[in-house]
């Protein structure tokens, strides 16, 4: 094994990775794909600045998954919403005029809010909160300040019960309230 730098490295057990939380993000597009049937672009970004620069490419090293995407819609209803992202990204990267190449969005910077979304873990099988891109903005926008960080996006409650339905959990949400986690112990008979 290669002999290996420890300097500014903290131990961590796995799972403990620091969570993205909800704020405003100076962004950088790393790819884009057209989907042109749904007339939309899928814009994969990373943070490109501060304590979580690269969070979605160590997501992507230890989990083989990348977390930060958002979707462009281009339809006909939102072309007032691309264009508002189009000047995003223009006014980001002074000298950058976008000439419908989507390609030439790759390597730009953008300012992204994020904002916390509630869940079902079906692996887990209970509720939990994520955060997800939520509106784009200029970096400058993002570096003085100039952006509101939304509300958490909670669940309903029609949406908790299907579910719990889909998960094969019959109970409704308030009777799952009720029960409390057990402690494991080495007393434990089972």
């Amino acid at each position: 094994m290669r002999r290996l730098d420890y300097n500014g490295v903290e131990p961590q057990k796995f799972g403990e990775s620091k969570s993205l939380p909800a704020g405003g993000y100076i962004c950088q597009i790393m790819r884009v794909e057209d989907v042109l049937e749904k007339e939309y672009l899928k814009v994969e970004f990373d943070i490109a600045d501060g304590e979580f620069d690269g969070y979605y490419a160590d997501l992507m090293t230890a989990f083989k998954f990348w977390g930060g995407i958002t979707y462009r819609s281009y339809s006909e209803k939102n072309k007032g919403m691309f264009l508002h992202f189009q000047n995003c990204v223009e006014t980001s990267n002074p000298g950058f005029k976008y000439e419908f190449r989507e390609q030439d969005f790759v390597g730009k910077f953008i300012g992204i809010v994020m904002r916390e979304e509630e869940y079902f873990s079906k692996k887990n099988l209970d509720f939990r909160m994520t955060v997800k891109p939520y509106e784009v903005y200029s970096i400058q926008e993002i570096t003085a300040g100039e952006y509101k960080v939304p509300k958490p996006k909670m669940m309903s409650e029609a949406d908790k019960q299907k579910a719990l339905r889909d998960a094969g959990i019959n109970l409704t949400h308030d009777e799952l309230a009720g029960f409390t986690e057990m402690q494991q112990d080495d007393e434990c008979p089972f």
